[in-house]
């Protein structure tokens, strides 16, 4: 069973986040709902509690390989992000190679920052999302999968260790991880190698429990159009609202309700989304995610290019929640909205492209070592058709 509306849910709010790394100076960037779209990263964790525990638990709890659930897991999530790592890489080269014409070895080096050699092994070994350096590195979104990698790891060994008493350890991780983020982290969610292990934790588990209710509920939410409705304003007023501020803690509970209420698909905002557009914005979902900041870099270089060419700066600064940005600023604000837009029309394009080159290559080539790997044939989880007949049966055994 594919959970289509939220995989819809998900390419919306990764084309939020792309948005948000857009430094152009339109209409678009004082949305608070766009200043504020690092939140959305927390859907993400949730999500991919939710799903990960329908897709996996069963199989994991009856004794199927751990190591052939983690290969699987790098096999979603290595392919693309080793393939973003060594086109920035390449890129550097270029920039090293041209230094002394391009200008600008002072202010922005090659290979250096973020972009220091001694930083490419571990976003190969997909460890640089867990505090193995000072700031982002390479490809900035991706400290994200680091973290979700190693959080899969917890969830499996949980679950082989406690079966499904994980579900009663699950609001514990919740609680202490939350804990850990508000005490530690200065920015709250807005946090990501320094605290962003436990940002992904308390998000994780609040998507196990989440499904835990799901499962546990009613076959159909009654007066799902007014939830859904309800869920969208709510989710817009609290991601414009909290932004790095304290209210940004209660993100793991905000996004848990959401996913709970789309899960049931089942009003009008549902069955939108159920369209062809949408729901290919979901499967690109994660190239859209990693792709976007290899579309801002060179998008980056373009504009410093034409800016010594012509001789004058194309950028201004801008200052958003105390921090300062420099923009590019070439035109009226309709002028740079369309710019925005056609940067999101590239990373889809970009995105698809990937879908069909890289992920599914990728994902399928992993999965046949796992399977290779794996002692156990597990049954793939159960269609919704059986969960729908276990509460019914439940139901009728209450009666």
């Amino acid at each position: 069973m594919r959970f289509e509306v939220l995989d819809a849910w998900r390419g919306l709010c990764a084309l939020l986040v792309a948005l948000l790394h857009l430094q152009v100076l339109g209409h678009f960037y004082d949305w608070p709902l766009v200043r504020h779209g690092f939140l959305f990263v927390d859907f993400f964790f949730v999500l991919s509690g939710f799903v990960i525990t329908h897709a996996y638990q069963p199989r994991i709890a009856r004794g199927a390989d751990l190591a052939a659930f983690m290969l699987r897991r790098f096999g979603r999530l290595w392919p693309l992000h080793a393939a973003v790592l060594l086109a920035l890489v390449a890129i550097e080269g270029t920039k090293a190679a041209a230094i002394g014409w391009y200008g600008r070895p002072v202010l922005d080096p090659p290979f250096a920052g973020a972009y220091a050699p001694e930083t490419i092994l571990p976003n190969l070994l997909l460890l640089h999302g867990l505090g193995f350096a000072d700031t982002e590195t390479w490809n900035g979104p991706s400290w994200s999968i680091s973290t979700e990698f190693f959080t899969y790891l917890v969830f499996a060994v949980l679950v082989l260790g406690l079966g499904r008493r994980v579900t009663v350890a699950a609001p514990v991780i919740v609680a202490a991880s939350v804990a850990t983020v508000a005490a530690f982290a200065p920015a709250y969610m807005a946090t990501s190698i320094e605290w962003g292990f436990f940002r992904c934790l308390a998000s994780f588990f609040a998507g196990h429990l989440v499904y835990r209710l799901f499962r546990s509920g009613p076959e159909r939410l009654p007066g799902a159009g007014l939830w859904e409705a309800a869920v969208v304003i709510a989710v817009a007023m609290f991601v414009s609202m909290a932004g790095m501020g304290p209210l940004s803690l209660i993100a793991p509970l905000v996004f848990g309700f959401a996913v709970w209420v789309f899960a049931f698909e089942g009003g009008p905002v549902s069955r939108l989304l159920l369209g062809r557009g949408f729901q290919a914005l979901g499967r690109w979902s994660y190239g859209i995610y990693m792709l976007h900041t290899l579309v801002l870099v060179i998008f980056g270089r373009g504009i410093h290019l034409v800016e010594k060419l012509a001789g004058f700066d194309l950028e201004t600064t801008r200052t958003y929640d105390g921090f300062t940005f420099r923009v590019f600023t070439f035109g009226s604000p309709w002028t740079m909205d369309l710019v925005a837009l056609a940067y999101l029309g590239a990373v889809v394009l970009i995105a698809a492209l990937a879908y069909r080159l890289i992920e599914v290559p990728g994902r399928r080539g992993f999965n046949r070592l796992a399977l290779r790997l794996s002692p156990v044939r597990s049954p793939a989880p159960r269609p919704a058709v059986a969960i729908a007949r276990e509460r019914a049966e439940r139901r009728d055994r209450v009666v």
